[in-house]
């Protein structure tokens, strides 16, 4: 594939895939652990972070702001398209009872933690309200606002890492000379 961007893209979907699909064989109750999200996100930052590295080393190790953003944009875009078609898939064809069990395993643990911490009860029952009018978190509607939000991120993320990886080639390169 030449294009750097959509050969990591594809990977990086792929990936995202592998973590929807494990965490969901670990269950409901881990899905809806607080740390596993940081960790996923996490991992998931990690990932595109050397995918974009390899990204300027197949440029052959010089790569502009410009074509460095736009590559990593482009790799953001498809592993976000196909990681979002998966949970669509998953949450309403493969597992259509999932966002609600998900949904009520959210809330208990978050009321559990709360009540651990020793939050007075007014709180609570506050929280609780907000966890229920805030609606389903996998619906159709919510999953696409998350998709474009995360093009919003991929962006801001591709900026980032365009400047950060950025190198220009030096001007007067130093050739072998056979002596």
């Amino acid at each position: 594939m030449k294009d750097p961007g959509i050969k990591y893209g594809l990977i990086a979907g792929f990936i995202g895939i592998l973590l929807q699909a494990f965490t969901y064989l670990m269950g409901v109750q881990f899905m809806a652990t607080w740390w596993v999200g940081i960790l996923i996100l996490v991992a998931i930052i990690t990932m595109y972070v050397i995918l974009s590295l390899r990204i300027r080393k197949d440029m052959g190790g010089y790569i502009s702001f410009k074509d460095a953003f736009i590559k990593t944009f482009v790799m953001c875009i498809i592993a976000g398209t196909i990681s979002t078609l998966f949970g669509l898939l998953l949450y309403h064809v493969i597992d259509p009872e999932l966002p609600e069990k998900l949904q009520n395993a959210i809330m208990e643990k978050t009321m559990t933690m709360m009540e651990n911490m020793g939050a007075p009860q007014e709180k609570i029952d506050e929280v609780a309200e907000q966890l229920q009018e805030a609606g389903n978190n996998f619906s159709v509607g919510s999953q696409i606002k998350n998709y474009f939000m995360g093009i919003l991120f991929g962006a801001i993320f591709a900026l980032i890492m365009g400047a950060i990886i950025k190198k220009a080639r030096p001007v007067f390169e130093e050739t072998p000379t056979n002596v």
